[in-house]
């Protein structure tokens, strides 16, 4: 008898509906990033230069490893060193890079900071347990900058708010 009630308590907490994220306290979001490696930048080349990178979300029920039935968050990207998110810039000593980075292949919208216009919003309904949920991140080099030769850098923050 005893194993029999277990394992009703187990199917019946099994069935509980599961809060959406904006109502789940209990919701906690593991987030991982790629590095955007744009490679060598030719200042003479009318084109731009471009890279792809991929913020992967996955989102549980604290201390379960169960994802909720619907999963709402939204990713923010910092403005890195520059202060502003467009355009964005990589900085060597006192010189300085423009780039930027966006949430669609074409690159026409810009990735923002949390809590901005411009940020992503990502909705799922419903998502496998377990799984990663993938954004690429579209970065380009703006064409036609003089900086000095080196090694150019910047450090974005992700945040995921959910």
């Amino acid at each position: 008898m005893h194993t029999l009630m277990m394992r009703t308590l187990l199917l019946l907490a099994a069935l509980s509906p599961v809060p959406a994220a904006a109502d789940c306290l209990l919701c906690v979001c593991t987030a991982n990033t790629g590095n955007l490696n744009f490679g060598n930048y030719n200042p003479l080349s009318a084109a731009p230069l471009d890279d792809v990178a991929t913020v992967r979300v996955r989102c549980s029920l604290a201390g379960t490893g169960v994802l909720p039935a619907l999963v709402s968050y939204d990713i923010g990207l910092s403005a890195g060193s520059s202060g502003s998110t467009n355009p964005r810039e990589m900085r060597l000593d006192g010189e300085r890079l423009l780039y930027n980075l966006y949430s669609d292949a074409a690159r026409t919208q810009v990735w923002g900071e949390a809590g901005s216009s411009s940020q992503l919003t990502v909705s799922y309904g419903t998502a496998l347990l377990g799984t990663w949920v993938q954004s690429d991140v579209y970065g380009r080099i703006f064409a036609r900058q003089y900086p000095a030769p080196g090694r150019y850098t910047d450090s974005i923050v992700v945040t995921v708010s959910y």
